[in-house]
């Protein structure tokens, strides 16, 4: 219902990500960079349509093609704000990043659209449920490989996935120049600004003595008493 045809795009993304994702108005101004007023007025244009035509959940499965593009931005817009979160102390967002029965029913759509539509793009983004499903590491083969593929290797968001994947693996040192890669092709001003703070914060975390890296250290074994 959320991304129903009626609903221009930008308004199935934005009522989707509050509707299903649970994301506030400001942390989804964060993910599209415009004011959270903004986001606002779409969701209320999108439930007002929604009502005025009298949209109800469908009972059979839907023709997805014409909403496929919106789902895809609703994944791509749910990752960042899971591995780089607007507002929290922590580098990820707990609620966000491991819902994995969602995320697994996620992973298994994206099979099935693989198999009609074998893109590098899908792979992408079926790759980043597997990292919410299982984890980051189950999805870093996937990404390494994608991050090869000529179609995916010039845009930025193959490199900022990758680096957001890398951090939460615990590959400290590797996030950072998948950042600068990801710099280096992103042309909008408010992706670069974006991406620049998420390079400042994966740079920090691989810093000794940072929360982060400690995080990433093996636990010491309590030492035994003798006698």
């Amino acid at each position: 219902m959320c991304c129903h045809p009626l609903l221009t795009a930008d308004g199935q993304v934005a009522l989707t990500l509050r509707m299903v994702a649970g994301l506030t108005t400001q942390e989804i101004a964060r993910g599209f960079h415009v004011p959270a007023g903004a986001i606002a007025q779409r969701i209320v244009r999108a439930k007002r349509t929604l009502r005025e035509y009298r949209v109800a959940f469908a009972t059979d499965d839907p023709d997805i093609r014409a909403r496929l593009a919106s789902v895809l931005d609703v994944i791509y817009l749910t990752f960042n704000e899971g591995y780089l979160p607007a507002e929290a102390q922590s580098l990820t967002r707990g609620d966000l990043t491991f819902e994995a029965t969602d995320w697994t029913a996620i992973v298994a759509l994206y099979d099935e659209l693989l198999a009609v539509q074998d893109t590098p793009v899908v792979a992408l983004n079926r790759a980043v449920a597997v990292a919410m499903a299982d984890g980051p590491a189950a999805a870093l083969p996937v990404l390494d490989q994608l991050a090869r593929d000529p179609v995916l290797a010039d845009s930025h968001r193959v490199w900022a996935v990758r680096a957001g994947v890398n951090r939460r693996s615990g590959r400290l040192a590797a996030a950072p120049p998948d950042y600068d890669r990801a710099l280096e092709l992103a042309a909008n001003q408010a992706e670069r600004r974006y991406l620049t703070r998420a390079r400042q914060q994966a740079e920090e975390a691989a810093m000794p003595g940072s929360r982060a890296f400690a995080e990433q250290l093996p636990a010491k074994k309590p030492k035994q008493k003798k006698g």
